[in-house]
């Protein structure tokens, strides 16, 4: 299990999806403090950004994994690189 980190607000970072885990903190200027999965989401073809619930400002931006990058991180034993993942990416990149 990874410890915690804590992002406070000085501008919206970016993140691949793998480098965000879920109980990372983010703390907005307004005072606000959760995890992105509390966030306001949008949700896009290829990235979710995360802003704050409260005073909606931008905090996040996580970039959804490309097939390469779901199959590397189920090579080195990532729990989120599921194979029900592995399966949606390849039937997203199908023609």
């Amino acid at each position: 299990m990874h410890d915690a980190r804590v992002f406070e607000y000085g501008s919206s970072r970016v993140f691949r999806w793998y480098d965000l885990q879920e109980h990372d903190e983010f703390s907005c200027q307004c005072g606000w403090t959760g995890v992105f999965r509390e966030m306001s989401n949008g949700f896009f073809d290829e990235l979710i950004d995360g802003s704050c619930p409260r005073c909606d400002t931008m905090l996040a931006i996580r970039s959804l994994p490309t097939l390469g990058e779901i199959r590397a991180a189920a090579a080195v034993g990532i729990p989120a690189a599921s194979i029900e993942e592995l399966s949606a990416g390849e039937e997203s990149q199908s023609p």
